[in-house]
């Protein structure tokens, strides 16, 4: 079994272009904050920068699984040493997804609020916060009930959300669609295009990623199945989609000088469609998500070829068992922070769903790329 040392000592990786380094690891609940109590189970984590201070929030609660106890918690560092908490949101139902937005000098954070049931993903709307002077922070909602924001990004004159449909997400009645949101003032949210941009099958957590001259592209998980990447001329026109056999958990996208880059979980045994083929289609979903659940991963860094329409892994980062909710700053560029969460590598590597019931940490670190293979 590989420790710590073994795994941080392999990221050095310069054929694939990346070095990670700089690892710190959090312990949440040592952090003072408000009464509330800090659980062990941390996850759901998105960081951003925004007037010299690092933000980061994320989801504490007694475990992975939906709770009435959740809280999304936010914290601020300005040297990603020593962090201060801000405040927490608790309202007797789960909380999860949360995703910053820095737009038009002002900074906001979206989740949504779900199920007061342990035993139902179901979103009842999306909740918008903003921060206000003397470090309040005012909270708003935006409706869309039934739905769960996936990611933000700010364009030139306008902002985007990607949303999936999360009603009845693991029953035999769920309905599949993915939409763009767009907003002018991180308020008021609207559908980009009358059509979804997608309604394939189980299409759930979606990123997107618009290129200087427009052109869109997206990662998709296919919840029991695999994954899509999508392509489109511009975000409000139709996407062509591409069925890939491997499951892309948690889908983050970034930019580098040389292309277009994707963290996101990675299941060891490869496909995620492993069912027998002579099942009906509705076995081997559930089948495939029972042995998904049984299985190892890792957080991982891949590659998308744009030009063939395929993802490559590239080499893991650190996380196992209960692990891969990755968080960039910048989106763009050379140097970037990431955060993420993980069950302790000082500890076993487990399978995902023993994870999902123990006690997991978040850490941050940061991720370069370098400008030429072998420097």
């Amino acid at each position: 079994m590989a420790t710590f040392t073994e795994m941080i000592g392999s990221l050095v990786c310069l054929w694939a272009q990346f070095v990670l380094s700089d690892v710190h690891v959090l312990s949440p609940e040592r952090i003072a904050c408000d009464s509330r109590r800090v659980y062990r189970s941390h996850n759901n984590v998105d960081i951003t920068f925004f007037q010299g201070k690092y933000y980061l929030a994320f989801r504490t609660a007694p475990t992975h699984f939906p709770s009435r106890k959740a809280q999304i918690r936010i914290m601020h560092s300005s040297d990603l040493q020593e962090w201060t908490c801000d405040t927490s949101f608790c309202m007797g139902r789960d909380l999860r997804e949360p995703r910053w937005l820095v737009w038009k000098g002002r900074l906001y954070l979206y989740f949504f609020a779900g199920s007061q049931s342990s035993w139902r993903f179901d979103s009842k709307g999306i909740i918008g916060a903003t921060q206000e002077g003397n470090g309040r922070w005012d909270t708003f909602q935006i409706g869309w009930a039934g739905w769960v924001p996936w990611r933000a990004r700010a364009g030139d004159s306008v902002a985007y959300l990607s949303v999936y449909w999360g009603r009845d997400l693991y029953g035999l009645r769920h309905h599949s669609e993915v939409r763009l949101l767009c907003s002018t003032d991180g308020r008021s949210w609207h559908s980009l295009t009358p059509a979804p941009q997608l309604s394939l099958p189980h299409a759930t957590e979606t990123d997107f990623w618009i290129e200087s001259d427009g052109k869109l592209w997206a990662i998709t998980r296919s919840e029991g199945r695999g994954s899509y990447l999508s392509y489109a001329s511009s975000p409000d026109s139709p996407w062509t989609s591409i069925a890939l056999e491997n499951k892309y958990d948690s889908p983050l996208l970034f930019g580098t000088p040389d292309g277009l880059y994707l963290i996101a979980r990675r299941h060891l045994p490869g496909k995620a469609d492993r069912a027998p083929r002579v099942l009906p289609a509705f076995i081997r979903r559930y089948w495939n998500l029972l042995l998904y659940s049984l299985s190892r991963k890792r957080t991982a860094l891949y590659r998308i070829d744009t030009l063939h329409h395929r993802v490559e892994w590239l080499m893991d980062i650190p996380g196992w068992g209960d692990t891969a909710f990755p968080a960039i700053y910048p989106s763009r560029g050379e140097e970037f922070i990431i955060a993420n969460y993980t069950n302790p590598l000082s500890g076993k590597d487990v399978w995902w769903l023993r994870g999902q019931l123990s006690r997991t940490v978040i850490y941050t670190a940061r991720l370069r790329w370098v400008s030429g293979k072998g420097n």
